[in-house]
């Protein structure tokens, strides 16, 4: 659904108080929208500090494997 927009010149005080409150909400609604933004910039920061956490530790696998061999080399030391 469009709205049409008048064209006329606006010389009464209803007209420029009509003006006001679309501008406002306009206003309210870019704020909004910028809100918006920022809390999914949070987001994808957040998710991203997520998707790094693997080069940070390593996997139950690989810790297996390690500890495996530790304990292979423990023995061979031992005897």
């Amino acid at each position: 659904m469009k709205k049409s927009v008048s064209t006329k010149p606006i010389n009464d005080k209803n007209g420029f108080q009509k003006l006001e409150k679309q501008i406002d909400g306009l206003a309210r609604i870019m704020m909004d929208g910028f809100a918006r933004i920022e809390n999914i910039e949070k987001t994808m920061a957040t998710k991203a500090d997520i998707l790094e956490l693997h080069d940070k530790f390593i996997h139950r696998r690989e810790f297996d494997q390690l500890s495996l061999r530790v304990s292979k080399l423990e023995e061979k030391s031992r005897r």
